[in-house]
């Protein structure tokens, strides 16, 4: 997540909260982000040609 989070464009900037959670738009990381994968549920498998996704 933090690599996809870090290709987001700058030209664009994306939706993010300011001072006291206020809509803000930005257009740089102030710090590389962390994230922590807490769990995994709802998972289901399909398989297309043979190919299982």
């Amino acid at each position: 997540m933090t690599e996809a989070a870090l290709g987001l464009s700058t030209l664009t900037g994306f939706d993010g909260l300011g001072e006291g959670g206020a809509a803000e738009r930005w257009f740089a990381w102030s710090v590389t982000p962390e994230v922590e994968l807490l769990a995994v549920t709802g998972v289901t498998g399909h398989a297309i040609e043979g190919t299982v996704w």
